[in-house]
């Protein structure tokens, strides 16, 4: 918009995709990376914006999509911009990594305070 924008009020927003050829299908490459889209852009800035007021309804894209992430709590408003962002959910490969990281710490700080 050429103008400023006032976003008072509540709103649904219905996340969809387009293929190569602008046609409701899935995005093209899209991976389970976190991606943000600018969905508004103003001149003058941006104002009455409350996240806790959008509702975000992407299940059409994430069945188009097999996605797995979360949309939940995305948008975001950096100075004349809105953005839709998207974060992957890590798989349970990672959350066990994480665990076995912390296990491995753990046991290190375990036995240097048995010693000490």
């Amino acid at each position: 918009t050429t103008g400023g924008l006032n976003l008072g009020g509540s709103y649904v927003l219905d996340v969809l995709s387009l293929d190569n050829l602008n046609a409701s299908g899935a995005v093209p490459n899209f991976s389970e990376n976190s991606i943000s889209w600018t969905i508004i852009s103003t001149q003058a800035g941006i104002t009455g914006f409350n996240a806790g007021q959008w509702t975000i309804n992407d299940a059409t894209f994430k069945s188009i999509n097999s996605a797995t992430g979360n949309f939940a709590l995305a948008l975001t408003n950096s100075g004349n911009d809105l953005s839709l962002v998207y974060t992957p959910i890590p798989e349970p490969s990672a959350y066990a990594a994480i665990a076995g990281v912390g296990a491995i710490g753990l046991a290190l700080y375990r036995r240097r305070k048995a010693r000490g």
